[in-house]
């Protein structure tokens, strides 16, 4: 396969992953706002009306996951392919690239394990708000600084090379300032209709939603790349 197919299938893989995040996004929704992890009955009666959901999502995120990693390493082979200078900082983007996916998944398995907890009739409402629990800072401050760090390392290489256009350097350096500005909210409670606290909206839209349409762009100039 040659550099510029390399180029398009992770381009495309890359949009892909954006699309299925955006068919994704009406699933957190839908459910509605769950209660407070303090009241666990109310909170295990709310996962087991949306169960479905939870596994909806945990399946999307499977091969928005599996795309993206396909992108990132693309973007990685682009900067080396451009600049053979770059080949470490372009190995440190991938690997910390794919601790991010990693982490992402096992979230995504413990959040459909709440899920499947539930099926069957006899909820265990402790161990629904434990996994839920232990899924939040990964969701949160722990993948927005791997987010952070992907992004600078990805503005740096951008602006250093010229391998994309250079704007797109400077929003990804913004991106990132944004993900790392969001990381303290894990001091700031659980509450999910909050906007700066760990499981808050603020997180989400404020830095996780950013680097998706930082993906967008470069995934779309390396699909009209020449």
């Amino acid at each position: 396969m040659n550099d510029l197919k390399v180029f398009r299938w992770a381009g495309a893989l890359g949009v892909t992953a954006c699309v299925l995040t955006i068919i994704e996004f009406p699933l957190w929704m839908i459910g509605g706002t769950p209660p407070s992890f303090w009241d666990i009955t109310a909170f295990s009666e709310y996962v087991t009306k949306t169960n479905v959901l939870y596994l909806h999502r945990t399946l999307l995120d499977m091969f928005i996951f599996v795309f993206l990693m396909v992108f990132l390493a693309g973007f990685r082979h682009m900067i080396i392919q451009k600049s053979r200078e770059h080949e470490w900082i372009a190995t440190l983007f991938f690997g910390i690239s794919l601790v991010y996916i990693a982490i992402t998944l096992v979230s995504d398995a413990i959040t459909g394990g709440v899920g499947l907890d539930t099926i069957g009739g006899n909820p265990n409402p402790t161990a629904i708000r434990a996994l839920t629990e232990a899924t939040i800072l990964m969701f949160g401050s722990v993948g927005l600084i791997l987010i952070g760090s992907i992004l600078v390392l990805a503005g740096y290489m951008t602006l250093a090379t010229g391998v994309l256009p250079k704007w797109t350097g400077w929003v990804a350096l913004v991106t990132a300032i944004l993900n790392f500005a969001f990381i303290p909210s894990m001091y700031f409670g659980t509450d999910p209709k909050g906007f700066y606290t760990a499981s808050g909206w603020g997180p989400s839209v404020g830095a996780t939603f950013p680097f998706l349409i930082w993906i967008l762009i470069a995934s779309i100039l390396m699909i009209r790349k020449r």
